[in-house]
């Protein structure tokens, strides 16, 4: 199922090191442009194509290593810090589906 993974920083916390996690089961950006105010940063949007699953990845990882400020999806950290981590995450998951499909494609190749 595809969909969208995001790391932004919802305009009333510019200025500061916090930053929220989403995600959409919908591969559009209705979720990021609709669903926050004015002046909110887009750090990192990326089509994935299990982002629930994803989401969960990246909350379990961020808990390890980040501060969680707020319900489950708002941490604290260095922005270098917490986009790195999130891009590494997600393409991370990437690459993996990538070598699984791969791998399915030489084992086709080879009956």
């Amino acid at each position: 199922m595809s969909g969208i993974i995001y790391l932004i920083q919802p305009c009333e916390l510019v200025g500061t090191n916090r930053y929220k996690i989403g995600m959409s089961s919908k591969p559009t950006l209705d979720r990021v442009t609709k669903g926050y105010r004015k002046g909110t940063r887009y750090l990192n949007i990326q089509e994935v194509e299990y982002p629930l699953e994803l989401e969960r990845k990246i909350k379990k990882k961020f808990n390890r290593k980040f501060c969680l400020i707020a319900g489950r999806e708002y941490f604290e950290g260095n922005e270098c810090d917490i986009k790195r981590n999130f891009i590494e995450i997600v393409n991370e998951d990437d690459i993996v589906e990538k070598k699984h499909c791969l791998r399915y494609i030489y084992n086709l190749m080879n009956i």
